[in-house]
């Protein structure tokens, strides 16, 4: 999982945050009082070199359990990513959004 901060308009981007940092109060609403958004997306498979090397079994599977059928495309992914960062995002605190083609985990 990718957290992405927000501090006074500019992205600062920290890797592999567990889940349960992200969802408390406490650590999003003292992060608030800074200046400080905190969001995480929890991204699935996308088409892209490191899903490449997935094993063909794991990618198969991958396809059946996504309703979508296929791996993200990069861009989809940066898209979003991209919202969370903006202006446009001055609202949302303390959520992680699941991007995965619907996947049934």
């Amino acid at each position: 999982m990718c957290l992405t901060l927000k501090q006074r308009g500019k992205p600062v981007e920290i890797r592999r945050i567990p889940k349960r940092l992200i969802s408390c109060s406490a650590l999003t609403s003292k992060a608030l009082r800074c200046g400080i958004s905190v969001n995480a997306i929890a991204a699935g498979i996308f088409d892209t070199d490191l899903a490449q090397q997935l094993p063909d079994r794991l990618l198969q599977m991958h396809d059946f359990w996504a309703s979508s059928g296929r791996l993200g495309r990069p861009e989809e992914l940066a898209e979003y990513a991209a919202f969370m960062v903006s202006e446009r995002n001055s609202f949302m605190n303390g959520e992680v959004v699941i991007v995965d083609g619907g996947a049934v985990t």
